[in-house]
């Protein structure tokens, strides 16, 4: 397996993640102001779906920039999870 195909595969198991998390949120959301994040982090997480399609086929410099921008932006996905996520339990307390 070439190393594209294994870096393509890890950011895909990372949005798999961020995707079942973000359905476990929605399914404890209480208040219109988390769904709103909720809603934002799920756009963020389409955004990267698109941006995953993009990378076969890429130039090795386009490759490069591209894959960073996926990797950070799911990176940014998963911490607002977390901050949801503690907000959330912070909220119900």
């Amino acid at each position: 397996m070439d190393e594209r195909r294994k870096e393509i595969e890890k950011i895909e198991k990372e949005l798999e993640f961020c995707e079942t998390r973000l359905k476990e949120l929605k399914g404890k959301e209480k208040s219109q102001h988390f769904g709103e994040e909720i809603g934002q982090i799920h756009e963020e997480l389409k955004s990267c779906k698109l941006e995953l399609d993009g990378l076969e086929g890429r130039s090795e410099d386009e490759w490069v920039d591209a894959k960073y921008n996926v990797t950070r932006k799911l990176d940014d996905v998963r911490r607002s999870l977390e901050l949801t996520s503690d907000k959330m339990v912070n909220f119900i307390r």
